[in-house]
């Protein structure tokens, strides 16, 4: 989602298109979905759930 936070403002910028199946979708970095996925985490009192998804980006990376 686009807040006007400056950091979702900066990753929606990044943005980039990736087609899937004959679809062209945009998505954010996976830099960037790695620093949500750990603001979501602390924002839902440490999610694990978050933190494992975080975590398995990076390995993939």
């Amino acid at each position: 989602m686009l807040t006007d936070e400056p950091f979702d403002r900066s990753r929606f910028a990044r943005k980039r298109t990736e087609t899937v199946h004959g679809l062209d979708l945009m998505v954010s970095s996976p830099e960037d979905t790695i620093l949500q996925k750990l603001k979501w985490s602390d924002l839902t009192g440490g999610s694990e759930k978050q933190l494992v998804d975080a975590l398995r980006m990076y390995e993939v990376q």
